[in-house]
C-alpha cells in the first residue's frame, strides 16, 4: 500500500478541525486552574495565518481562541497546540517563534498581548523526555537564571494516558475521537489488538455508518500497521461489522492518495527542471512523472502482497512488460 506522507500530520489536523472534538479533547487535557478560568463552551478555531513562506516549518498545528470567564470585560486566551509523533528538542524555539509572531501582530494592530497558551499533543513510540519548562535547558546558577526567558507548555503524552479513567468521561460520547487517541496512542506498536478493540468498540456504540469516517480510520491503521487489505478484511470479518464495501473502497482511496503523492513529488522535481527548461514546461513534464511514479509505487506494492501482474496492469495502466521488470 502506499505510504501516506506526513500521515500522523494530516491525521491530527483532521481530527482538530473539529470543534466539538477540541472541545471534548480539551476537557481531559487541561490543568484544572486553567479550565477554571476559560470557558471552554465558547471556543473557536481561529484559522489566522501569522507566517510567511519562508518560515512555514513554524506553523502551528491547531490555534483554539477562548476567553478568560472571571474578568469584567472580555479577555481572549490562546490555546497552542503543536503535534508531534517523535521527540523533537526544537520544540521550545518552535512554541517561542509562533507565539512572537502571535504578539508581533498584536502590537502592530495596537491591541493588548493576547494570553496565549502551549500544549503539545505527542503520541511518539517512547515516553517524552524533553523538559516541560524553557529554563531547564540551561544547566547555569539560579541568579544568573532569573535574567532569562521563561515558559512552560502543557505536555498530552498518549503513552501515559488512561482513556477510559473517570476524569476522562467526557471522551466517552465521542467516538470519533476516542478512536482517533487509540489509534495515535498505537501508532508505533506493531501488535493489532488496538485494531480489534476499535472494531469491537465501533460495533458496542453502533459507529459504522459513515463512510468517510471509517475511510479515514482505515486509512491511517493501513499507513501506520502495515496492514494489507485482507487483513483488514478479516479483522473486519471477526468483528461482525457489516460494512463489505468498505475494503473495496479503502482500496480506491489508497490507489487515489498513492497518485496524488507521486503527482506532488513529481510537480516538485518538475519545478526544478524548470528552471533549466522553463518553470511551466517543467511543471506538466513533472505533473506526468509524478502520474507514472505513482503507478509504479502501487505496482510495486501490489507486488509485494503477491498481486497477480494482470490485476495489477488492470488496476494501474502500467503494461505487463513494465510491471514484470519491476519484479
Amino acid at each position: 500500500m502506499p505510504k501516506l506522507e506526513n500521515i500522523h500530520d494530516k491525521f491530527f489536523k483532521k481530527v482538530f478541525s473539529n470543534i466539538e472534538n477540541v472541545k471534548d479533547f480539551l476537557r481531559i487535557a487541561l490543568p484544572a486552574d486553567i479550565q477554571t478560568h476559560t470557558n471552554l463552551d465558547n471556543i473557536n478555531i481561529d484559522a489566522n495565518s501569522y507566517v510567511s513562506d519562508s518560515v512555514k516549518e513554524f506553523y502551528s498545528d491547531v490555534v483554539v481562541k477562548s476567553c478568560i470567564k472571571d474578568f469584567d470585560t472580555e479577555l481572549d486566551i490562546y490555546i497552542l497546540f503543536e503535534h508531534k509523533s517523535y521527540q523533537d528538542k526544537r520544540i521550545f524555539i518552535q512554541l517561542l517563534h509562533y507565539m512572537y509572531l502571535m504578539w508581533a501582530r498584536d502590537f502592530e494592530n495596537k491591541k493588548p498581548l493576547r494570553i496565549i497558551i502551549p500544549l503539545v499533543f505527542y503520541h511518539g513510540k517512547t515516553q517524552w523526555k524533553i523538559p516541560l519548562n524553557f529554563l531547564d535547558q540551561f544547566k547555569i546558577n539560579d541568579d544568573l537564571k532569573k535574567y532569562l526567558l521563561d515558559f512552560s507548555y502543557i505536555l498530552f503524552d498518549t503513552n501515559t494516558e488512561d482513556f477510559y479513567k473517570e476524569s476522562n468521561i467526557s471522551l466517552k460520547n465521542n467516538v470519533f475521537l476516542l478512536t482517533s487517541l487509540h489509534l495515535m496512542k498505537a501508532a508505533f506498536n506493531d501488535d493489532i489488538e488496538t485494531i480489534r478493540s476499535v472494531f469491537d468498540f465501533w460495533v458496542d456504540k453502533d459507529f459504522i455508518t459513515n463512510t468517510e469516517q471509517l475511510l479515514m480510520f482505515f486509512i491511517y491503521i493501513s499507513a501506520t500497521k502495515d496492514t494489507s487489505l485482507e487483513k483488514l478484511e478479516e479483522l473486519l470479518e471477526e468483528s461482525k461489522i457489516e460494512r463489505r464495501d468498505i475494503v473495496p473502497t479503502l482500496a480506491q482511496r489508497l490507489r487515489q492518495e498513492g497518485i496524488e503523492q507521486g503527482i506532488e513529488q513529481g510537480i516538485e522535481k518538475g519545478i526544478e527542471k524548470g528552471i533549466e527548461k522553463g518553470i511551466e514546461k517543467g511543471k506538466l513534464e513533472g505533473r506526468s512523472e509524478g502520474i507514472e511514479q505513482g503507478k509504479i509505487e502501487i505496482a510495486r506494492n501490489l507486488l509485494q502482497k503477491g498481486m497477480d501482474t494482470q490485476f495489477i496492469a488492470e488496476i494501474t495502466g502500467l503494461t505487463k512488460e513494465q510491471i514484470e521488470k519491476l519484479l
